[in-house]
């Protein structure tokens, strides 16, 4: 439970938060309106310490994020601290979902303008979970529960957007809190393991692999990354996380070079966090030295977000890394202004479109993804398909003139045994 005397005046508790609506509940059937429980991120309230040095950043951020919230909401509305970096609000006296999507969509355009913090301005963004408040809730912890569960869509797709939560998530994914403590088990206890998932060219000869993560359970089963990954709300845990995960990546491609098995790029994903903390290329940097792995095997996938969140920041880690050889693929990547003004400044080489439904699902439109890549293409970079689940977007992919491929249609997830076999019969189907 939050400590009183660390939330910020004029910010209710979260124990006050969770009393209101436990009061919410017990009236509900007494009033004509209907209420919702909202989760809110603050996107970069993990990359503020790497980028602004004060104590008082943190705290600033939160009080601006408050500040900006309420400018969307009506008096009668509660706005809480859960925990650093997470907001609660508390909305009464709905006419239903129309009201309250429109309260979200304005809480989301509204994430979009710059905070100065300190001095220097930051791009956060706000991804929302929402969940109504009915006679099938059951407490007030359910609800937040509820709406936290719903704030994982927005965050696997890494842009701004809210969700309201549908009965199908019951169950379906773990409390942020939960989460956490597996993972510190995990780390202490080494129980994250590498995952691999190919990348082909259009002429179905394969370039390399996606490196993917996996995290043991307690009862001895495996979570993929995309399915605990999204959840991780505390810094420091990202950053160990971080570290291990690319020590992991380098010695693996030591071994693979070592002995001799064919591996020309391992892409992986990097944080916000990751990205903008000011150790993150030096670190890079010593591990390549260290074992030996040159800088050109490594292509670094980061979102649009995660550059915007402090442009000058991202540029200089990015610039440094690609003096030493490392490459960048952009994800997230749509039509706004900001890949026009910026791509030709950054060292990216690849940008990435996604198959699946979404902020990133652009493959539903023909029109839009031909748009994409004739642009990636004016720039001179390459457009990489990922997450390819039928050969109707193959095939689509294709004639407008894609020049990477992953997904299930064409691999799943491999470990690293298996990964290596698919490494090794790709030379000798070349050399036949």
């Amino acid at each position: 439970m939050t400590n009183q005397s660390s939330v910020p005046y004029g910010v209710s508790s979260e124990s006050e938060f969770m009393e209101a609506v436990t009061i919410e509940l017990f009236n509900r059937t007494r009033s004509a309106g209907v209420f919702a429980v909202l989760r809110i991120r603050i996107n970069s309230h993990m990359a503020i310490g790497n980028l602004i040095p004060e104590d008082s950043a943190e705290d600033r951020l939160l009080l601006l994020s408050v500040d900006r919230l309420r400018q969307c909401l009506r008096t009668s509305d509660m706005v809480a601290k859960e925990k650093p970096g997470t907001v609660l609000i508390l909305l009464r006296d709905l006419n239903g979902e129309e009201d309250l999507e429109t309260i979200c969509e304005r809480i989301i355009r509204a994430g979009k303008r710059p905070f100065q913090v300190v001095g220097t301005e930051i791009y956060s963004g706000f991804i929302v979970g929402a969940a109504l408040g009915s006679i099938e809730s059951l407490d007030a912890a359910t609800l937040r529960r509820n709406a936290a569960a719903a704030m994982y869509r927005p965050i696997c797709s890494g842009e701004d957007g809210f969700e309201l939560f549908t009965p199908d998530l019951i169950g379906k994914y773990s409390d942020p809190a939960e989460m956490e403590h597996y993972l510190s088990d995990a780390l202490e206890n080494d129980l994250l393991d590498l995952e691999f998932q190919p990348q082909y060219q259009k002429d179905g000869s394969l370039i390399g692999a996606e490196t993917l993560m996996r995290l043991q359970t307690p009862n001895g089963g495996w979570l993929e990354e995309r399915d605990f990954v999204p959840w991780i709300e505390e810094r420091e845990l990202v950053r160990k996380m971080g570290r291990r995960i690319l020590n992991k990546v380098f010695v693996q491609a030591r071994d693979w070079l070592e002995r001799g098995v064919p591996i020309a790029s391992l892409s992986l994903n990097v944080t916000t966090s990751q990205l903008l903390d000011k150790d993150f290329g030096a670190a890079l940097d010593d591990l390549s030295s260290k074992t030996g792995v040159p800088g050109g095997l490594i292509e670094l996938t980061v979102s649009e977000s995660t550059i915007t969140t402090n442009l000058a920041a991202a540029t200089e880690t990015m610039k440094k890394l690609a003096n030493i050889g490392v490459r960048f693929a952009l994800s997230g990547y749509g039509l706004s202004p900001f890949p026009t003004s910026y791509l030709q400044r950054l060292p990216i080489e690849t940008l990435q479109v996604s198959c699946t439904s979404g902020v990133q699902g652009y493959t539903d439109s023909h029109d839009v993804i031909g748009a994409i890549i004739s642009r990636g293409h004016r720039f001179g970079l390459r457009i990489a398909a990922k997450d390819i689940q039928s050969r109707r977007h193959r095939a689509e992919l294709r004639e407008a003139g894609c020049d990477v491929f992953q997904g299930p249609l064409l691999s799943g997830v491999l470990s690293s045994g298996e990964m290596e076999s698919v490494l090794l019969r790709s030379v000798l189907k070349e050399a036949v």
